[in-house]
């Protein structure tokens, strides 16, 4: 649940904020999230959207109402792949193992990346782009 807050400037102007407070799963401490709503209007108390937060919210909604956005790392992907590909890796595995080739390459660059068990590559095939380009299930017994 998001609460407002006001912050006054050293020119006296006032500014709401909504803030949302989280738990950082990676960081393990409790953090917030603070979201500009505008100016406060000091005689009648009302808040005064700034310009960016309405032209970003109108273009959001009437442009692409239902887009999720994304991002994933793709340096460590350019780097090792193209030493796959200078070293022949890329090649080799492709006629050895036509189709299991990716996944074997995706676990291999999640190896050279990261240096710990494969058992806890799911999170970073994710987050990471990898030649398999979808999630990496690990099998449990």
């Amino acid at each position: 649940m998001a609460s407002r807050t006001i912050h006054r400037k050293k020119d006296g102007r006032a500014y709401v904020y909504s803030v949302e407070s989280y738990w950082d799963k990676e960081k393990k401490a409790p953090r917030n999230r603070q979201v500009c709503l505008g100016r406060l209007d000091e005689a009648t108390g009302e808040v005064i959207p700034s310009k960016r937060k309405a032209k970003v919210s109108k273009e959001a909604a009437v442009v692409a109402p239902d887009t999720k956005a994304g991002a994933k790392v793709l340096g460590p992907y350019l780097l090792l792949m193209e030493a796959a590909r200078s070293t022949g890796l890329l090649d080799d595995l492709r006629r050895a193992f036509p189709d299991q080739w990716e996944g074997m390459l995706s676990l291999a660059f999640f190896a050279a990346h990261k240096g710990i068990a494969l058992s806890r590559c799911e999170a970073w095939s994710e987050s990471h782009c990898h030649p398999l380009g979808r999630f990496i299930r690990v099998c449990s017994h």
